[in-house]
This record gives structure tokens, C-alpha cells and sequence, in this order.
């Protein structure tokens, strides 16, 4: 979970697989999932990582010295005769070890069941945490190893389902919105809002017709000649298309936590400084006006509160 790494790529890794690079701790492991040929590829490394990697060398050097494979995670193959050392089969990961471990530990959900998740779950909990924790989407691509974004949001679905379900709530007169079109955008629905009294399936059909895409910390009002959000980290942040509300307001307050966190360490008056800059500026502002509206007249009626937009406008 600390890397999301998928569990092929982990059971194919090779014994000392910790390197110092660079003074950094990198783990190293191959992926196929990139291109055709397998890809090395260099991750950093918690203590945490290299702790548990440590452990299965050790647990697993036995069965390397017998077997001479370098592999890390080797077991003995029970339906094989002689018992022989083999490498771990990812096809039954999940139901060989995974569940079993479970079931030892009695890790249970909260209604009593025994939990119940594949490998892939902890794939998924990592871009979970990440987005939560202020990650933007590109760098948890980076982090999945995805050839394109649309893979990766497929691991902020939660968020996006919510929003999705009450989209009627968001779009209307009266909801928080911010960007550089939401006053526009409100004063429309004023006059006619396609959405009102709709179901939730109407409302989505409607939605997507009118090629609105709901993305990890906001929502997407791009040309309907476009059909996925812009790649890039920031992109979105001080586009005219680029609508946000209260929903997203922590996803953006932990994003804006990790950029003042990157640019005390960034070099200075660099090209890298001046972008987190700029990702830190909209941010501010999307943040500022976020809690400014959500305070102005509680929760359920904002129709009167009028945006200044002058601080958005000299963003762009």
C-alpha cells in the first residue's frame, strides 16, 4: 500500500531490491504494464518499505540458496512433487495467502464479516490516500504508473460518485460554486436549470450530454469536442472550464499543504519553483472563496452571496 504497486510487479522482484541512488533509498522493480518489454523502474523508499523488504529476504534466503533463483517472494510448490522452490503465483496471491492472513488475524468489517479484499484493494486504498492527502491526479498517475490519466481516475470514483448522486444539489442557483464561470453559470440556472426535479439517472444522462466531467477535486466544463480532462499537474486550477465546491474543499486544503511543503525544498527562482507558485496562488483563492461562501449564509442558501472575482481574474 505505502507504493501501489501492482502484484505482479511485486511478486517479480529480485532479491536486494533496496538501492541507495542519488543519496536516496530507491526500491527497484520491473513493470509491464508501460510497454512492451518490462521497464525498470526506481521508487523512493520508507523505512517502512525497507523494513518489510528486509524481513522477506531473510524469511526467503533459504529458498534461494536451494533453488538459485533471485527472486524475493518464493514459497514451495505444494501440488507439485518434491515440494519444489518456485515463485509466488500472483493468479491465487489473494486466495492462497491474502485471505488466509485475514482470517488469522480476524480482520473484520463492521458489520462482523470477515473482511474480504483482494490484493488490488491496497493498490487502490494507496491512490485513495494519496488524493486525499493533497496529491494531485497526475502525480498519482506517476505513482500508478498509468499511460494516461483516465486510468488513474478511475481510483477517485468514491468522491465522484457522491458528487454524481447529488449533481442537481450542486448545480443550482443557491449551491457554492467557484471558478472563473460560476457566477455566470448561476445566474443562468436562475433563469433555467435543465437539472431541477430530475432523478439521479436523468441528472447523469444530463450531465454527460452536456460533456461535464466530474474530476478528483472538481468538475470539468471542457468543449464537448474534448472527452477527458487536460494531463498536467496544475492545468486545471486557473482554467476558465474548471468549476469546484465544498465537496473538494479538503482535497484542496491537503493538496495546498503538499505544494508549501515542496517549495521549501525547491530551488530557487528555478522554473519548478515558479509553477508550485502558481499552483499555491489558485489554490489560496479556490480555498478563500470556498469557506467564505460556505460562512456567508450557512449551508443550504447562498443565492445572495456575490463573488469578487477580481483576484480570479488576475490569475489567468
Amino acid at each position: 500500500m505505502q507504493l501501489g504497486l501492482r502484484i505482479s510487479e511485486i511478486i517479480t522482484m529480485y532479491n536486494a531490491s533496496i538501492e541507495p541512488i542519488g543519496g536516496e533509498t530507491k526500491l527497484v522493480y520491473n513493470t509491464g504494464k508501460l510497454q512492451a518489454e518490462p521497464t525498470r523502474v526506481y521508487k523512493p523508499a520508507n523505512a517502512l518499505v525497507v523494513q518489510a523488504i528486509t524481513k522477506v529476504e531473510k524469511y526467503t534466503d533459504p529458498l534461494r540458496k536451494e533453488s538459485g533463483l533471485p527472486y524475493l517472494f518464493l514459497n514451495r510448490i505444494r501440488n507439485v512433487k518434491g515440494y519444489p522452490v518456485g515463485i509466488v503465483s500472483h493468479a491465487n496471491w489473494s486466495k492462497n495467502f491474502l485471505r488466509p492472513w485475514l482470517q488469522k488475524h480476524n480482520l473484520r468489517y463492521k458489520n462482523g464479516d470477515i473482511a474480504d479484499f483482494s490484493s488490488h484493494t491496497f493498490r487502490h486504498a494507496c491512490a485513495t490516500y494519496a488524493l486525499k492527502g493533497g496529491a494531485s491526479l497526475e502525480t498519482i498517475r506517476e505513482l500508478l504508473n498509468h499511460k494516461s490519466i483516465r486510468g488513474t481516475q478511475h481510483y477517485t470514483h468514491l468522491l465522484q460518485e457522491d458528487v454524481r448522486n447529488k449533481f442537481s444539489k450542486v448545480f443550482n442557483e443557491g449551491a457554492v460554486l467557484v471558478g472563473k464561470q460560476a457566477l455566470q453559470i448561476k445566474e443562468k440556472l436562475k433563469v433555467n436549470n435543465p437539472f431541477k426535479g430530475k432523478t439521479i439517472e436523468q441528472v447523469d444522462k444530463l450531465r454527460k450530454a452536456h460533456k461535464i466531467q466530474i474530476l478528483s477535486h472538481g468538475l470539468c466544463l471542457h468543449h464537448p469536442m474534448r472527452n477527458e480532462p487536460c494531463e498536467g499537474d496544475g492545468v486545471c486550477l486557473g482554467c476558465r472550464n474548471f468549476l469546484t465546491t465544498p465537496d473538494f474543499l479538503e482535497i484542496h486544503k491537503g493538496r495546498l499543504k503538499k505544494i508549501r511543503s515542496e517549495l521549501a525544498s525547491a530551488p530557487a527562482g528555478g522554473p519548478y519553483e515558479n509553477k508550485l507558485k502558481t499552483i499555491e496562488k489558485y489554490l489560496v483563492g479556490i480555498i478563500d472563496e470556498l469557506e467564505t461562501q460556505v460562512n456567508y449564509s450557512g449551508i443550504d442558501n447562498h443565492s445572495d452571496y456575490n463573488i469578487t472575482p477580481s483576484e480570479w481574474e488576475g490569475m489567468a
